[in-house]
């Protein structure tokens, strides 16, 4: 990896060791290669317990990442390699298949398969040095992989040792959606999704229509309420999660050993 602007870091990998190789050649059907930026999220905010701090954080870094990917993406088709931009989150496909919940490349295991870092317990990258407090984009490119940038590969043996060691994601996740068998995605996603995600707004949809067929005069109050503003601010900022607890408590660096 190379440190560029920000502290980013870059990796990279062949198409060929993607699961959605078939898909990206489809997209790009001279596709060969592709550059994965990591930027770390600032501890501070994901530790206010206001989800508020962490989605601002979120947001800004996710910014920086976008332009990096278009920029690498530009540099890469002046030299003649086309390329296409993969952002850190949305926008995404919407289908009942995905739920929305499956970005078009999962970046964390191209990250992991260009050995930036492993995934984790709680299904998330984590690195040597930021843990899983990191955001990820990337760029899909006819360039070679040699044509891309990167340095020496850390040593995982220890990330991996201390993951296999430590269950605070487990023990702290609020859905009890983290096992040793993996991570329950429909866990997760209702307590990522609440109070004011896409399932809370549907349910207060229904509340509505109920209250329009049966008691009309309860509409006022409930287009009036706590919840319009927050549906409102959700969607206008893009706060699209209420829960970071396997961020926050995963070990840092300068943690050998899980507590």
């Amino acid at each position: 990896m190379v440190q560029t602007k920000n502290g980013a870091r870059v990796g990279r990998v062949s198409i060929g060791l993607l699961k959605e190789a078939a898909k990206i050649q489809g997209w790009l059907p001279g596709a060969k290669s592709m550059v994965i930026y990591a930027e770390r999220v600032l501890e501070g905010p994901i530790n206010t317990g206001e989800i508020r701090h962490a989605v601002s954080e979120f947001k800004s870094v996710d910014e920086r990442l976008s332009a990096a990917a278009r920029d690498m993406a530009l540099a890469l088709e002046t030299r003649g390699a086309k390329s296409l931009p993969i952002p850190p989150y949305f926008p995404l496909e919407m289908s009942h298949a995905t739920k929305g919940l499956v970005g078009d490349v999962s970046l964390k295991e191209a990250a992991a398969q260009a050995g930036m870092g492993i995934i984790g317990k709680n299904g998330l990258l984590i690195t040597p040095k930021w843990g899983p407090r990191l955001r990820l984009a990337g760029v899909v490119t006819e360039a070679p992989l040699e044509a891309l940038p990167t340095d020496p590969l850390p040593s995982l043996d220890r990330v991996k040792s201390r993951c296999d060691g430590c269950n605070r994601c487990m023990s702290s996740c609020p859905a009890g959606a983290i096992t040793e068998g993996g991570v329950d995605v429909g866990l997760c996603s209702k307590q990522v999704g609440e109070p004011f995600g896409l399932r809370a707004l549907i349910k207060h949809g229904m509340e509505l229509t109920q209250a329009l067929q049966s008691k009309p005069e309860a509409i006022p109050a409930l287009m009036s309420s706590e919840k319009i503003w927050n549906f409102y601010q959700n969607y206008m900022v893009g706060m699209y999660f209420s829960c970071v607890e396997c961020m926050r408590v995963c070990p840092s660096e300068g943690e050998l050993t899980c507590r």
